[in-house]
């Protein structure tokens, strides 16, 4: 079997089932953020494609890159992939390339378990094709206490373009809850290039003019996703929260959605675990986020200075 580079035509051919992440429309979103991307196939004998793979290429000082294969690479050939990916990453001033694909054989491929955490185990996905009232019955009764409490709190969720609002609501959650956010355009590009993709702001409007949670979301094939989330905690009482994640899920399932993803549980992100579990569903495993370090040295050394710096 044989690496080829595939153009963005015989890509969108093969990958038609592909997750989000492995989609022309996050090569799209990758790209408008400045970010190189690739599109490789593993050709077989018989000049099939078996196995494909998006990967991102994050470029720093002295031309120094890392790649990623965000949830792939996809297809029964993975290991096989990814090792003469490897090959080409090491042509190309590559420090570690990250890959959490499944059907891999890991004895094959030299690699550790990543330590960015940015691609999760596991996930909770909601089946969207029950009812409304089958939906909320398979909740925890503290996620259906919530929405109904928000109901009667008169919490509105609306459709919006006002990224302001959602953006100053995520500075407030950032410096409440000491994480770091992207600057402003990330969540812009966002809405502009992944298709489908919409943004939920709720008001009330006898306590706050201005938004009080935002939710941006994206749906890719048959599946809606919750990608960020944000709020103000001065009016946490309201929940918020809960009334956006419901509007999400309907929201999804009127635009054909079979599922709703939640994007994301596991012991590093304890909080939002114990929020997102209060939605019910099943737990969705999504493949180990693997890294591959090619330049140990010198990716220390950036990383260090990223650190002092950010």
């Amino acid at each position: 079997m044989s690496l080829i580079k595939l153009t963005g035509e015989e890509y969108a051919k093969i990958s038609t089932d592909s997750p989000l992440w492995q989609s022309l429309s996050w090569e799209r979103h990758q790209k408008a953020l400045g970010r190189e991307t690739r599109l490789y196939g593993l050709k077989t004998s018989n000049l099939d494609i078996s196995t494909y793979a998006l990967v991102i290429i994050d470029r720093t000082a002295f031309g120094l890159s890392v790649w990623d294969i965000p949830r792939g690479p996809i297809g029964p050939d993975s290991s096989e992939i990814i090792s003469q990916i490897i090959e080409e990453a090491k042509k190309d001033k590559c420090m570690a390339l990250y890959f959490s694909g499944n059907n891999l054989d890991l004895n094959q491929i030299k690699s550790k378990t990543s330590d960015r955490h940015e691609q999760p185990e596991e996930t909770l996905v909601i089946d969207l094709e029950k009812s409304e009232e089958e939906i909320l019955a398979q909740m925890k009764q503290k996620g259906r206490y919530n929405i109904r409490l928000a109901e009667k709190n008169e919490i509105q969720v609306e459709k919006s373009k006002d990224i302001d609002s959602f953006y100053n609501l995520l500075s407030k959650t950032s410096g409440r809850d000491g994480f770091k956010i992207k600057p402003k355009s990330h969540y812009e590009k966002f809405l502009e290039c992944v298709p489908d993709s919409f943004l939920l702001l709720a008001k009330q409007e006898a306590v706050s003019k201005t938004a009080i949670a935002g939710l941006i979301g994206a749906i890719h094939n048959d599946t809606g996703y919750y990608y960020y989330g944000a709020s103000d905690y001065e009016y946490r009482n309201l929940m918020a929260p809960y009334a956006l994640q419901w509007k999400a899920m309907r929201y999804c399932k009127e635009q054909g959605c079979k599922t709703y993803d939640l994007l994301g549980i596991g012991t590093h992100w304890e909080g939002v675990t114990r929020f997102k579990m209060q939605f019910g569903g099943g737990v969705r495993k999504c493949g180990e986020e693997r890294a591959v370090i090619i330049k140990p040295i010198l990716k220390w050394i950036i990383d260090i200075k990223r650190k002092m710096l950010f």
